[in-house]
């Protein structure tokens, strides 16, 4: 036995007091909430002893080289929705890519709560993104996807291995995956990561998982992640897959803020249906002229594209020609500036000659015209200025 001394009433009901405030602790077998998950059997975590062996023979073997960049931009993803904006964030300030935008303070740094241009972040919260969404993301925020494979039939899982291979011996590119949790035996549905490396012997990747509340950094065999991006999205009905995700723009950004956007041309070659429209005949000659109308229509829109996509490579071409040397040494000016009347001279010139086009096209109908043009430059003041 051992001596215990006694405890005066005030003390005894302070004590009381204490253990009353105190939250009750969590069980194991609460509904309500989680702390993290187990990993299964064929996933070996990245900070244990096997895991760390593994990380220790792919970097002797050169497979290890985008590691670095994604590790210091390892983060955990805000809200359980956001597996796609967290990916996208590592790889955006893994690339070094300049927001154009503050974020905090001073400081222009990307963050999941910027990603907003594509999808509303209220729907990203309550359904996370496709991808579709996330390509379209990333376009907008100055990368470039540089490859994007579906796994349907086409597609290989040799192919897949390459671009594995490819992204882990390269700082400059890296390999996105949208899979299904279910194909690694892990709880939950879809989910984005980036690929941190390869171990080419044992066919193995390591994933950096954003969800780090639920699963740590783990290495998962080539086969059964190529499974697991067969699962298809249940928003869109279609298998998942991956991409491989490059810096798009050098360190001249005026010239090239405005690029062809690739969800525009889907929507533009969405509206033929091959085998329907060849094939369908129209009963009446209303139904004929629309039909006819909606081809030409089609076919003018194309144009535009090929055509402003031109002048885009055109004027590319010629501010990378006339780029100086003696700017690039030049140590007091900043590479990643953009000057307010460099982005609004080319803004302008950018939708008047899109307007230019329009017109040749005959696409006036579209919201180019003179009357939009004080609400498009007080716009692009605005996110100048910002």
């Amino acid at each position: 036995s051992y001596y215990k001394p006694p405890m005066d009433r005030k003390s005894n009901s302070m004590l009381h007091l204490l253990q009353r405030e105190r939250p009750p602790p969590a069980t194991a077998t609460s509904p309500s909430q989680f702390y993290r998950r187990p990993l299964p059997s064929n996933c070996i975590a990245f900070s244990s002893a096997e895991g760390k062996a593994i990380f220790q023979e792919a970097l002797k073997t050169g497979n290890m080289e985008g590691y670095f960049r994604l590790a210091s931009q390892f983060v955990t993803q805000d809200h359980p929705a956001y597996c796609g904006l967290a990916t996208l964030v590592m790889c955006l300030n893994s690339l070094e890519v300049d927001p154009g935008r503050v974020w905090k303070g001073p400081w222009r740094w990307f963050h999941e709560e910027m990603l907003d241009c594509c999808v509303p972040l209220s729907k990203v919260r309550s359904s996370g993104i496709t991808m579709s969404e996330f390509i379209c993301l990333a376009e907008c925020n100055s990368l470039q996807v540089e490859q994007l494979v579906v796994a349907t039939e086409a597609a290989s899982i040799e192919e897949f291995e390459r671009a594995a291979q490819v992204c882990s011996q390269s700082e400059e590119k890296i390999l996105v995956v949208s899979y299904g949790r279910q194909g690694l035996d892990q709880t939950g549905d879809g989910h984005f990561a980036p690929i941190g490396g390869y171990h080419p012997e044992r066919r193995l990747l390591l994933v950096m998982d954003t969800a780090r509340f639920k699963y740590p950094a783990h290495w998962v065999p080539l086969e059964r992640m190529w499974t697991a991006l067969h699962y298809p999205d249940p928003v869109t009905g279609h298998p998942r897959g991956y991409c491989i995700l490059t810096r798009a723009f050098g360190s001249a950004p005026a010239p090239r803020i405005f690029r062809i956007s690739r969800r525009f041309l889907a929507a533009v070659m969405a509206t033929r249906r091959p085998g329907v429209d060849d094939l369908r005949c129209p009963t009446d000659a209303a139904s004929a002229s629309k039909l006819q109308a909606a081809s030409a229509g089609r076919a003018s829109l194309l144009r535009l594209v090929e055509a402003f996509g031109n002048w885009l490579e055109q004027t590319r071409d010629a501010a990378d020609g006339a780029k100086s040397p003696a700017a690039d040494s030049d140590a007091d000016v900043d590479a990643n500036a953009t000057s307010d009347t460099d982005w609004l001279a080319t803004f302008a010139a950018a939708a008047g000659h899109l307007r230019g086009l329009c017109e040749t096209l005959r696409l006036r109908e579209l919201p180019i015209g003179p009357q939009f043009d004080a609400q498009l430059v007080a716009e692009a003041a605005a996110a100048a200025a910002a």
